[in-house]
């Protein structure tokens, strides 16, 4: 019975794909400097991402790096501070796994 249900909660996992599990930004050092990063982690690995795969919105320049469960977003120009901004990186999928946004 043990086995069955490990078996279960395995498959469930497998087919949720992966989910944001912390964000790092520091929002002084962004409305003052070019160059800051908010750091999307995921609860899994995740597959390559490409930067096509990332929006911010207002639109603004940055470039993306991403490598086992964190995309990196680094911003070319300094963020206004009277305006919020939205990350969102589509089509993520975990190795081995389901894609899902985050």
């Amino acid at each position: 019975m043990l086995a069955l249900v490990g078996g279960a909660l395995a498959v469930i996992s497998l087919t949720q794909g992966p989910r944001l599990s912390e964000v790092q930004v520091d929002p002084a050092e962004a409305i003052v400097l070019s160059g800051s990063r908010v750091i999307l982690t995921a609860n899994q690995p995740l597959e390559a991402i490409d930067a096509e795969q990332v929006t911010v919105t207002p639109e603004i320049p940055f470039t993306v790096d991403a490598t086992g469960r964190n995309v990196g977003v680094r911003f070319t120009v300094p963020l206004d501070d009277a305006t919020e901004y939205t990350v969102t990186v589509a089509g993520v999928s975990g190795i081995g796994g389901v894609r899902h946004p985050i």
